[in-house]
């Protein structure tokens, strides 16, 4: 069945509260005075609501059609078709029954603004919004223009990506989705923030197996492989202890720490292997006995490190994509190939993400 609430207030003394209902059908809704101290619960109809004035053209509209009198006025009201016909076309295409849908819709609006209920505000907020989109998308099909279709993409895009405005939050997490795909593509292409790139997990391999034929320790493959760094380091100390005589005594002072300082984490990573070193000679000298238990505990070391590495990778894939997403940029883009014009692109997508995002969310404090 459906209602009509003709003069639901009679003055403004009466109280009127309309709430706890359940409709199992869309009804036609007019109320031609809102005051403040009524109660008119949204939820309760929540997108089952149309104006009877907007309802009263397509009637007349039909009967203008209908030559043979086939059509009574009140069996019009109570057919599930031809009101569907109404809801989902005529008041998006007719201006006069669209205007008054969104006069229904803006009045309600308006009333729990002013009684301060901002979640059915939103919401009817909401409705009106769709409502002008599925008007613009009948513009756009009959009158095409790029005003038309603009503003019904934009308006399909606010829909999904904050509610139009009513919830930042969704912005935050469509962005969140946006840099987690951007991030997945960078993970396959090198960029000058992982210096070691696409190399990492090969020169892993090489280094457990350099370990494994030597006859050293773990400790000094891995000084080892950092010989040429130390060497500056080396020269540099030397530098500084020839120059001793030569120099003010406060360069000397500050250097040697600073030395001491630029190779400490080398020689504690040194020194930390040396106390974990497993196999204490080359995998050939062991005794066959040993060999299982220590393969299960290098297998177990080195998925250890190729784990530190893959996690190493996915960060500075997903740090790159924070950055051009929120185009802070630091003058530069740190990546070559097809991901730098993807990388463009993701900051024009930043860009116009984040400033939906800040306009919906100072919307929000506004209001």
């Amino acid at each position: 069945m459906r209602f009509d609430f003709l003069k639901a207030s009679v003055n403004s003394a009466q109280l009127c509260a309309v709430e706890d209902n359940i409709f199992n059908k869309d009804l036609f809704l007019t109320i031609d005075n809102f005051n403040p101290d009524h109660v008119y619960r949204w939820n309760q109809w929540k997108n089952k609501v149309v104006t009877n004035y907007g309802y009263t053209i397509y009637m007349q509209h039909l009967l203008d059609k209908d030559s043979a009198n086939n059509l009574k006025f009140n069996e019009m009201f109570q057919s599930d078709s031809i009101f569907n016909t109404y809801k989902n076309q005529f008041r998006i295409e007719n201006a006069k029954a669209y205007k008054y849908e969104m006069r229904l819709l803006g009045n309600f609006y308006d009333f729990y603004k002013a009684q301060h209920d901002k979640e059915f505000a939103s919401d009817v907020y909401v409705e009106l919004k769709n409502l002008e989109t599925k008007r613009y998308k009948y513009l756009y099909k009959t009158q095409p223009s790029f005003n038309t279709f603009f503003t019904w993409r934009i308006n399909s895009f606010l829909s999904v990506f904050s509610a139009y405005g009513t919830k930042p939050a969704n912005a935050i997490i469509f962005s969140f989705y946006v840099i987690i795909i951007f991030g997945f593509v960078y993970l396959f292409f090198p960029n000058s923030w992982d210096k070691h790139g696409r190399n990492r997990i090969i020169n892993r391999y090489s280094f457990f197996i350099k370990y494994m034929k030597s006859n050293s320790g773990i400790h000094e493959v891995y000084l080892d492989d950092k010989n040429d760094q130390l060497m500056e380091y080396e020269e540099f100390k030397k530098f500084i202890e020839n120059s001793n005589k030569t120099i003010p005594a406060f360069f000397t002072v500050t250097a040697l720490p600073l030395y001491k300082w630029a190779i400490s984490s080398t020689k504690l990573t040194a020194a930390f292997l040396h106390k974990i070193d497993i196999i204490n000679g080359s995998w050939n000298d062991l005794p066959s006995g040993k060999r299982f238990w220590k393969l299960i505990l290098l297998i177990g070391a080195f998925l250890v490190a190729v784990t530190y590495d893959i996690f190493i990778k996915i960060l500075n894939s997903m740090m790159l994509s924070i950055n051009t997403f929120t185009t802070l940029g630091f003058g530069e883009i740190p990546i070559k190939g097809l991901p730098r014009y993807l990388a463009i692109i993701q900051g024009f997508i930043g860009w116009f993400m984040l400033t939906i995002f800040s306009v919906s969310l100072i919307s929000q404090l506004l209001n």
